[in-house]
């Protein structure tokens, strides 16, 4: 038998969660919507109700997130209900202040990195009373980049596969790539997942000298996203050089690797070929997050502000 459960309060919020356990493709069918992958998250539209998150932490648990007004969450357990889903009493113990700001975090985790490692903070936090570290601190500011994407800027020459990079990452046409310097006349870019965090990657147009008034304006548009940009990375290829940048690059990335070797680059790849691209985000993801940082069983203040349980404020 399947049940449903409200999690968050009975009073109106921004989301709520009705965590489903039992059969998860019963409750997506009633909502109609597609069932998401053990350790994903899934956006649904739920006909006459509301958008809705569903996230699937284990092959029996789904939660529920549609907004949080009492209309539409009453209409939503009303038609888990009308497929044979019971309703079960909401649960009289109080949520801790950890669960429920996790609970109100949980549609911000879109990988299943960010959703294993949220779910996992209730059970870490209730354990743990070893005093909290600088390294922990600096450890949870890497990982809070699960939850808010970061920028990542690409600067070079034009004409060097910027853009077939972006497309390949993207795993769709998203950028215009031809043979003719200044073909990315703007910037603009996609958000991509690299080994399970999401990025906003930002593809420059070639920063060149021109008199084309608008590449021009593109070009110093580009320069700020460049200067706030979380991580700078320098583009060359065997036969362009590095670009100056305005800060040291990150990371120095050759492409077209097929075409001979780039000095001087730390990660290379040939992005037409699909050579490199799992050693391109890779390298990408250790700028931001470190993999002891994943492999911690230390808890992760998500919360820049929050304070530390168990600890002076």
């Amino acid at each position: 038998m399947s049940t449903a459960r409200l999690l968050t309060a009975p009073t109106a919020g921004a989301v709520a969660v009705i965590e489903v356990r039992g059969d998860c493709q019963h409750a997506c069918d009633a909502l109609a919507g597609q069932l998401p992958p053990v350790g994903s998250i899934r956006l649904v539209h739920c006909p006459e109700i509301d958008d809705m998150l569903l996230a699937r932490p284990t092959t029996d648990t789904l939660y529920v997130m549609p907004h949080g007004g009492r209309q539409i969450v009453d209409a939503t357990l009303t038609r888990l209900a009308s497929a044979g889903i019971e309703t079960a009493p909401t649960a009289t113990a109080p949520v801790g202040d950890i669960e429920a700001a996790m609970l109100e975090d949980l549609p911000s985790a879109q990988t299943s990195v960010a959703l294993d490692l949220l779910l996992a903070q209730p059970r870490r936090w209730a354990s743990f009373s070893a005093p909290w570290t600088e390294e922990d601190e600096a450890r949870s500011t890497r990982l809070r980049h699960l939850l808010d994407p970061p920028s990542v800027a690409v600067v070079g020459p034009p004409n060097i596969g910027k853009s077939t990079l972006l497309n390949a990452l993207a795993g769709r046409q998203r950028a215009v790539v031809a043979d003719a310097p200044g073909t990315t006349r703007d910037w603009g870019g996609a958000r991509v997942d690299v080994g399970g965090l999401l990025v906003d990657w930002i593809d420059t147009p070639g920063l060149r000298a021109t008199g084309d008034m608008v590449e021009a304006a593109s070009i110093n548009m580009a320069r700020a996203a460049i200067a706030n940009a979380d991580v700078l990375i320098a583009a060359a290829d065997p036969h362009a050089g590095w670009p100056e940048v305005p800060r040291p690059a990150d990371l120095r990335l050759g492409l077209r690797e097929d075409l001979g070797p780039i000095e001087g680059a730390s990660v290379t790849c040939a992005a037409l070929r699909g050579k490199g691209l799992e050693r391109v985000v890779a390298a990408v993801r250790a700028v931001l997050i470190r993999d002891e940082d994943l492999a911690s069983e230390r808890p992760w203040r998500w919360r820049a502000r929050s304070p530390i349980p168990g600890q002076p404020s």
